[in-house]
C-alpha cells in the first residue's frame, strides 16, 4: 500500500466514525438496540474480512487470550451505549465533544494505575479540555437533557479511556491480529447485548438502512481501513488524523441534521479538539 493511499483510507476511516454519531441519530430505537444491532452487522463483516486474509478469528489465539478480548468487548459495548445514549439525549455536537475528554482521562488513569508522570504540557491540555467541556455544557441544571448528554458523553470517553489502558496492559503479549481482536471484542458485544435484538422489529426501512451503514461502513470497513493504513504511515501521523473525528462529526450533522452548534458551543468545541490534536501529536511523538 502507497502512503497517499493509506493516507486517504486513514481519512476516510476517520470520516466514517464521525458518521456514526449521525447514523445513531437517524435510528428510532434504543441506544442499546442500536448497539447490539451494529455489532451483529460488523461480526459477519470481519469475520468475511479474515476469512479473506485466511485467518479466522480463533485461529492462532490461546484461550485466556480470547477471555480478555470478551472482557474488553463488554467494556467496548458499555463506551457505545453511553456515547449513543450522550446523542439521543444532547445531539451529535454535544456527544461527540463529551467523548472527545478521552485523551485526558487516558492521562491521569496512566498515572494512577502505571504510575507515569503527567507532564506541564499534559496538565495544560487537560486544563483546556476542561474548560472546552464547560464552555460546551448547555447549562449547569442537571434536568436540562443536553447537559445529561454531554455528562454520558463523558462517561463514554472515559470508559474509552479504560478500554486503551486495558489494550496497553496485553498488547505486548497479545497473539490475536488486530482484526482478530476486533472480531472477539465484538462478539462480546453481541452476545451480551442480545435482549436488545427484538426491539429492532420495529424498525423501518430507512432505519434497517442506518443501521446497516452503521454496521458496515462505521465499524467493520472503518476498523478495516484504520488497520491496513498503519501499514504504512506511523502513529504520529494516525493519530493526528484521528483526532479531526469530533470535525467531521459537528460538519456532518451541521449539514444533514440541522444541527447548528451556537458560537459558545463552537468555541469550547474549538479548544477540546485543539487540545485533543496537540495531545495525539504528543503522545504519538
Amino acid at each position: 500500500m502507497t502512503r497517499t493511499r493509506a493516507l486517504l483510507n486513514m481519512h476516510f476511516a476517520t470520516i466514517f466514525f464521525g458518521l456514526s454519531g449521525v447514523f445513531a441519530a437517524l435510528i428510532p430505537s434504543s441506544a442499546i438496540s442500536v448497539v447490539w444491532g451494529r455489532t451483529a452487522i460488523a461480526v459477519v463483516v470481519l469475520f468475511l474480512v479474515c476469512a479473506l486474509k485466511k485467518r479466522l478469528p480463533w485461529q492462532g489465539v490461546a484461550a485466556k487470550e480470547i477471555g480478555q478480548l470478551l472482557l474488553i468487548g463488554c467494556l467496548l459495548g458499555v463506551h457505545w451505549w453511553s456515547f449513543f445514549y450522550a446523542i439521543k439525549l444532547g445531539g451529535v455536537a454535544i456527544g461527540t465533544l463529551g467523548f472527545s475528554c478521552f485523551p485526558a482521562a487516558i492521562a491521569i488513569i496512566e498515572a494512577v494505575v502505571f504510575k507515569d508522570r503527567i507532564s506541564k504540557l499534559e496538565l495544560a491540555l487537560i486544563g483546556l479540555i476542561t474548560l472546552g467541556l464547560v464552555l460546551v455544557t448547555p447549562s449547569f441544571n442537571f434536568a436540562n437533557q443536553g447537559t445529561v448528554g454531554l455528562l454520558w458523553g463523558i462517561f463514554s470517553g472515559v470508559i474509552y479511556a479504560v478500554i486503551a489502558a486495558c489494550n496497553r496492559v496485553g498488547a505486548a503479549k497479545r497473539q490475536a491480529s488486530s482484526l482478530q481482536a476486533c472480531w472477539w471484542q465484538f462478539f462480546a458485544i453481541t452476545v451480551v447485548t442480545a435482549f436488545a435484538a427484538p426491539q429492532l422489529a420495529e424498525l423501518s426501512n430507512m432505519g434497517w438502512l442506518w443501521l446497516a451503514c452503521l454496521g458496515v461502513l462505521c465499524t467493520g470497513l472503518a476498523y478495516w481501513l484504520f488497520i491496513d493504513s498503519l501499514s504504512a504511515i506511523n502513529a504520529r501521523t494516525a493519530a493526528m488524523i484521528f483526532a479531526l473525528e469530533p470535525v467531521y462529526a459537528i460538519a456532518i450533522a451541521w449539514a444533514f441534521l440541522h444541527d447548528v452548534p451556537s458560537l459558545r458551543m463552537l468555541l469550547g468545541g474549538g479548544l477540546i479538539i485543539a487540545a485533543v490534536v496537540l495531545s495525539a501529536r504528543f503522545k504519538a511523538s
